[in-house]
Order: structure tokens, then sequence, then C-alpha cells
């Protein structure tokens, strides 16, 4: 009776061996997803939504105007915003964006390179804005307008889900307009440093394949820059914080 206990140990022992293969090659049994090679990354942070992927936004962002400034206007400017955002391969992209209020419209182009190193990211970036506006009211009418360049850098780090990225920019003038009523015009053509900002932005990338996005700056500029119907000779530059909201599609 030893040699059939034996072959029936040599039996169990066989049978438990196989049988993590045969649970494996069940076709009933749910196996992990591989990996979405169409899934496309982040539109702020460093890494960008990857090459030859595409991300586009539609928010709103908040300036908070200094006192200084707008005296007893208000101080809250409200701007609604569009952005896009197009990988390219070895860690280049492209981007625009617009932000609109009438009395303040920008559009800004630009590329970035970045590099990842673990949970970081880092980028560097320029961008070509332009920018226009108006204001109208009853017996007084002003228009303006000018452009500016923006080099900047990002660090960025990666957290479960979520992307967060700090973003630092030198803002500088090429040149300014402004004309007041029918006649009379003023206008800057020089290269200054109007300021710098500073902004951290926070998205949260959900299943579905969309994200949220929250974030806050602080900018430190020209009251020129702040708000161009002042046109003032003024030649400190003044802080002041922003508030961003929105969500990529």
């Amino acid at each position: 009776m030893t040699a059939p206990k034996h072959g029936a140990i040599l039996g169990l022992l066989v049978a438990l061996a196989v049988a993590p293969s045969a649970r494996g090659a069940d076709p009933d049994v749910a196996a992990p997803p591989p990996p979405a090679t169409g899934a496309r990354g982040p539109l702020f942070h460093p890494d960008g939504p990857g090459p030859l992927k595409v991300r586009f936004g539609l928010g709103a962002l908040v300036d908070v105007l200094p006192t200084r400034v707008v005296q007893s206007e208000q101080r809250q400017v409200p701007q609604v915003t569009a952005e896009v955002r197009f990988g390219l391969p070895y860690g280049f992209s492209l981007d625009a964006r617009l932000s609109a209020i009438v009395i303040s419209n920008e559009l800004a182009v630009g590329a970035a390179w970045s590099h990842r190193v673990g949970p970081f990211s880092f980028a560097v970036q320029d961008r070509q804005a332009v920018w226009y506006g108006y204001l109208g009211t009853s017996g007084f009418d002003a228009t303006g307008w000018g452009y500016s360049n923006r080099p900047g850098l990002s660090i960025g780090v990666s957290w479960g889900s979520e992307r967060i990225s700090l973003t630092g920019e030198l803002i500088f003038t090429f040149a300014q307009y402004a004309k007041l009523g029918d006649s009379q015009i003023v206008s800057r053509v020089q290269t200054k440093l109007a300021g710098t900002a500073l902004t951290l932005v926070l998205e949260s990338m959900l299943d579905a394949g969309g994200i949220l996005y929250v974030g806050a700056g602080v900018l430190r500029t020209t009251v020129d820059y702040q708000a161009w119907i002042a046109f003032s000779d003024e030649r400190a530059m003044l802080p002041y914080p922003r508030f961003l909201a929105g969500y990529v599609f």
C-alpha cells in the first residue's frame, strides 16, 4: 500500500502545480487590461498630452487688480479661456491660449520642451502673445493693442491620478498702443520687463478621460500691463492674485 500512497501524493503535487496555469488559460477569468495606448496626458503639466496627441481646455480665470490701479472701480476681472496643446516627439509640444472679456482679449502661441526624472517633470517654454481691448461708455471710447513675449520654466509632479505643476514666467512687452476718443493716440514702442507670473495648477485625471483643473497664481506687473486703459507713467510693479478653473477634453 506504500506505492499507491506515494503515487497519490505525487499526483496531488502535480495537480497543484498545474492549477495556476490552467486558471490563467481559462477564458472566463478576467485578466488585467493592457495599457491604453490611446490615453492622453495632461494640459498644463510639463509632460503634456503625449506625442501626436492633443488636449483642449475650456475654463475661466479671475484677476483681482490692486486698488492703486483701479481705485474705486471693480477690482475683479473675470475672463473666459480656451486652450489647446499638441504633443510632439522627443518631449516637444505646441500650444495656444485665448482669454477674452472684450475690454482685454489675448491670444498666446508657443512651444515647450519637457523631460521627466522619476515622478518629476521639467519644461522650458516660450510664448508670443498679442492683445486687443475695447472700452466704450457714454462720451468715452478707448481701444488698445500690443504684443509681448513670455519665456518660462515649469516643474511638475505626478501623484496617483493628480498632476501638479508650478510655472514661472517673465513678461516682456515690445509695444503698446492706446487710442482715446477720435484722435488722441498714446504709444510705447520699446522692449521692457513688464512683470513676472507664478502659477500653481492641479489637474485631476478622470477615469472617463477628461481632466478637472484648478489653479492660483501671483502676478507682479506694471500698471499699464495690469490695466491698459490706465496707461499711467507709474513704473512700480504691483502684485495681484489670479484664480483659474476649467475642464479639459
